[in-house]
């Protein structure tokens, strides 16, 4: 299964309650007790159907609101630094097989030349470095 339905109220009623968590730290099968709990008295009947979801199915909800929860902004780089990370490595961007390791690099790469930009890549999560490399590929293939 890769998808879950709800109706517009058990929709806004899981909402609410995922809404005030930071889900980046909160485990799907902590979420699923949670929301068992919580929509017992309120929606009995979602309440038992969630605490029945598998694995895959509450990981399916919990990835779902955690995206939910990201800030519009992916980054928070000036357009100098933006504009300097895109000269220096936007290149290789598109030989770079895992981004991981080169996140790790680049911070190590800036640390003493540029420590404000290397604070704010080491900030970065996994996925907003992921976003902030294809911002700069755009930009590559823009300006290319």
């Amino acid at each position: 299964m890769s998808y879950l339905r709800f109706s517009r109220v058990e929709y806004e009623a899981v909402s609410a309650i995922t809404r005030p968590l930071n889900l980046n730290r909160y485990r799907p099968l902590a979420l699923k007790r949670l929301l068992a709990q919580s929509l017992a008295a309120a929606l009995p009947e979602l309440a038992e159907r969630i605490g029945r979801f598998r694995r895959q199915e509450i990981r399916i909800l919990h990835d779902y609101f955690r995206c939910q929860q990201r800030p519009p902004e992916v980054h928070e780089l000036t357009a100098e630094e933006l504009a300097m990370l895109a000269e220096a490595f936007g290149p290789v961007l598109f030989q770079v097989r895992f981004l991981r390791p080169l996140k790790s690099a680049l911070v190590h790469q800036f640390r003493d030349a540029f420590p404000d930009l290397a604070a704010k890549l080491g900030r970065l999560s996994n996925e907003r470095f992921e976003a902030l490399c294809d911002r700069i590929k755009q930009r590559v293939n823009r300006d290319a």
